[in-house]
C-alpha cells in the first residue's frame, strides 16, 4: 500500500529533532485538502517505511558563517578547540565518543531552549 500527500516542514523550532545516535524526527504540517491521504499513515504505524521527499521550490541552503578579518579560528572551530580542552583534563574514552557526547547535549540545550 502507498500513500501520497502534500506536506511542508513548519518552519518552527524542532520541525526537524536530530537525537544524536538515535536518529531523527520530522514533524509535518498537512493541509485540510490532503488531510484524508495523510491520516492513512496510521495503518502503517511500527512499521519501517520507504520515504520519498520531492520538494517543489528551491532548497533553503544553510548559510556558512566565515572568520571574520582577524579571527584565528571560525566558531565552529573554537567550539571544537573548547571541547578538545575539557576532554585533555579527563581523557576518558576517546576524542571522538566525548566530541559528540558533549555535542549532542549543546544542541539538546539548544533545542529545548535552555542555553
Amino acid at each position: 500500500m502507498e500513500v501520497t500527500f502534500k506536506a511542508s516542514l513548519p518552519a518552527v523550532h524542532g520541525a526537524i529533532d536530530i537525537h544524536g545516535s538515535d536518529g531523527v524526527r520530522v514533524k509535518l504540517d498537512v493541509d485540510e485538502q490532503s488531510l484524508p491521504q495523510a491520516l492513512k499513515l496510521v495503518m502503517f504505524k511500527g512499521q519501517v517505511l520507504d520515504v520519498t521527499v520531492r520538494g517543489e521550490g528551491e532548497p533553503v541552503e544553510v548559510p556558512k558563517v566565515p572568520k571574520k578579518e582577524g579571527e584565528r579560528f571560525s566558531p565552529s572551530q573554537r567550539m571544537r578547540n573548547a571541547i578538545w580542552s575539557e576532554w585533555s583534563v579527563d581523557q576518558s574514552g576517546t576524542f571522538e565518543d566525548w566530541y559528540r557526547t558533549r555535542m549532542d547535549r549543546l544542541i539538546e540545550g539548544i533545542e529545548n531552549g535552555s542555553i
